[in-house]
């Protein structure tokens, strides 16, 4: 065992105890003194830092989360009130339903909105199943 003390790449002053063979001796008090050796505080605020900076990152990717949800909340609640507003339309107009229906499936096939194709699909499963008859 030997005490050694040097001036660390931060600046600073520091004493340690060294145990081991000399060539893990010397290898220590090189990585302490080169530009990117630290002395105890410096490595303690450099931790404190970082410690700092993921919980700022982790609590920016939970709020990114939540507004994701959110979203899709937002969305699915949307396309249920189209759906409805669908089939009141197709059950209010009895002798235009079949009509009503062949336009749903053809929009199916062909549409590029995916969002109206969703509400298509889900009307004319609601509408085929039988449900919402009036």
């Amino acid at each position: 065992m030997a005490k050694y003390q040097g001036t660390a790449g931060c600046g600073h002053t520091y004493q340690v105890e060294l145990y081991g063979p000399q060539s893990g001796r010397e290898r220590r008090i090189e990585w302490r003194e080169s530009p990117k050796g630290m002395c105890n505080a410096c490595y303690a605020v450099m931790k404190r830092k970082e410690e700092a900076a993921a919980a700022i990152a982790e609590e920016a990717e939970i709020s990114r989360l939540v507004e994701i949800r959110e979203a899709k909340e937002l969305y699915s609640r949307e396309i249920s009130r189209l759906v409805e507003i669908g089939l009141k339309k197709i059950w209010a107009e009895p002798e235009a339903r079949v009509e009503n229906l062949e336009k749903l499936k053809s929009y199916i096939a062909g549409g590029t909105d995916p969002s109206r194709r969703e509400v298509c699909r889900r009307v004319l499963k609601r509408v085929e199943g039988g449900s919402n008859e009036r």
